[in-house]
C-alpha cells in the first residue's frame, strides 16, 4: 500500500472502511496530489487494501473511477475548503452511496466487467 494512501487512511477512526472513509482519503489523495495522481494512488491503494484483507472482489474499478472523478470534480468546484466535514456539508450529495446507480443500470454496473475495467454509464452520462 502507498504512503499517502496509509496515511490518509490512518487518519480514519479504525474498524470498518465505510463509505466516508473512502471519500476522505479520495478527498485528500485529490487535494494534495491533484487529481490523475490522486486518483491512481487511491486505486492502488485501495486494491493493495483489499488483496491484503484477501477481499480483492470487493474492489470494483467502475465504482472507484465514478467516486473519484465525482470527489475531484467537487475539489475543484470548492478548492478552499480545508474541513472534510464542511466539504460534505457543501456537496451533500456525496453522503449517498447510491448515486452511482442514477447513471448505470444494475446489470451494467455489477457485472464482471465493470469490476475489472472502467464501464462507461449506460443510463446517465457523466458532466
Amino acid at each position: 500500500m502507498n504512503d499517502s494512501f496509509a496515511t490518509a487512511l490512518a487518519e480514519r477512526p479504525a474498524g470498518r472502511f465505510g463509505h466516508a472513509d473512502h471519500l476522505y482519503v479520495a478527498w485528500r489523495l485529490v487535494r494534495e496530489l491533484g487529481p490523475t495522481r490522486g486518483a491512481e494512488l487511491f486505486a492502488d491503494g485501495l486494491r493493495s487494501l483489499t488483496e491484503r484483507h484477501g477481499q480483492q472482489r470487493k474492489y470494483h474499478e467502475t465504482l472507484t473511477g465514478f467516486w473519484l472523478r465525482l470527489v475531484a470534480h467537487c475539489v475543484e468546484q470548492r478548492p478552499e475548503l480545508d474541513d472534510f466535514e464542511a466539504f460534505l456539508d457543501a456537496f451533500p450529495l456525496l453522503r449517498d452511496s447510491s448515486i452511482a446507480g442514477r447513471h448505470w443500470s444494475e446489470t451494467s454496473l455489477w457485472s464482471e466487467e465493470a469490476r475489472r475495467r472502467w464501464v462507461a454509464p449506460d443510463l446517465l452520462a457523466l458532466p
